[in-house]
């Protein structure tokens, strides 16, 4: 398997075929993470192909200093701020997320019952996040990317992004204070 380091070299002297490459290696996470932050799968479609976009029109000046992943993160992150301040959407939670997977499982259909209403709040919980903190919740928590690599997405200190983990966790535990599920890492 050629390195990803070749192949972003390749790209960025015009290889149409290895930024093809780049992109079937990072298309899912790209997309997860504007799915995560857009609450919507038509905008985290449009956000993820707009994010590519960029990156190709951009990925000469791409110097390294940090991952292409994040670099791609941080093209996400700032096109879904962009849009989630242009626009008042309408939102849900999308299946899969890490957090409901650790919710017990059960045959019994008063706890699929609980499980499905735990999900609604913790959608209407997530919903009501200012979009940074929910961003920082959603990478960290749901991403499981480490605060530095959040910290250097979103260009904010390491403090900063601390912060604004530890408010939304406890204004997320706070709005769910009645459910078992409610346990997020600090």
């Amino acid at each position: 398997m050629i390195e990803e380091k070749e192949i972003i070299s390749l790209a960025q002297t015009g290889s149409e075929s290895a930024f093809t490459e780049l992109v079937k290696r990072h298309q899912n996470s790209i997309y997860m993470l504007a799915l995560r932050l857009m609450f919507d799968r038509d905008e985290a479609l449009e956000v993820s192909q707009l994010a590519f976009i960029q990156a190709y029109k951009n990925l000469k000046s791409f110097r390294g200093e940090a991952s292409l992943s994040t670099w791609l993160y941080r093209i996400t992150y700032n096109i879904a701020m962009r849009k989630l301040k242009l626009a008042k959407l309408r939102r849900y939670l999308p299946g899969g997320m890490d957090i409901l997977n650790n919710l017990p499982s059960s045959d019994s259909a008063s706890k699929e019952a609980e499980k499905s209403a735990f999900r609604q709040n913790l959608a209407e919980a997530l919903e009501k996040l200012p979009p940074q903190m929910r961003a920082v919740f959603t990478m960290h928590q749901i991403q499981g990317l480490k605060l530095v690599e959040v910290a250097e997405i979103m260009r904010k200190s390491v403090g900063n992004i601390k912060a604004l983990h530890y408010h939304a966790v406890r204004k997320l535990r706070e709005s769910l204070k009645d459910w078992q599920y409610a346990e997020f890492s600090s």
